[in-house]
């Protein structure tokens, strides 16, 4: 389930009806170990559409060879329009991440990322 807004006032959840939900979504992941020729990397990210807007939400990591970055965010794409909006999270807000979704069997993983 995903759901948007505060503890007191949700904006937006995602599916209504919470029976097999997690059919309803896509998800994607790719880890790569770092070395001498390559930095470490993952991505993570969860896709689910509802009406005419396709939402990705996201969790990523790089370690480069003088630091490391990390990002989260949503991306909420426009179907009709293919008009993107990226809304950047900050890590301190986060609550938990998009690792460790490729364990539960009933995501179905998708090839590539979208």
């Amino acid at each position: 389930m995903y759901r948007y807004g505060t503890s007191k006032h949700i904006e937006f959840e995602y599916p209504a009806e919470t029976t097999n939900s997690f059919k309803k979504f896509k998800w994607y992941y790719y880890m790569r170990n770092g070395g001498p020729q390559n930095a470490g990397e993952e991505i993570y990210q969860l896709h689910f559409t509802n009406g005419d807007y396709t939402y990705k939400v996201y969790q990523q990591w790089n370690a480069e060879t003088y630091g490391y970055v990390n990002t989260i965010g949503i991306i909420v794409v426009n179907d009709k329009t293919n008009k993107a909006i990226t809304l950047k999270g900050t890590l301190k807000s986060a609550k938990g991440g998009l690792g460790g979704l490729q364990d539960i069997p009933e995501f179905p993983v998708t090839d590539g990322e979208f």
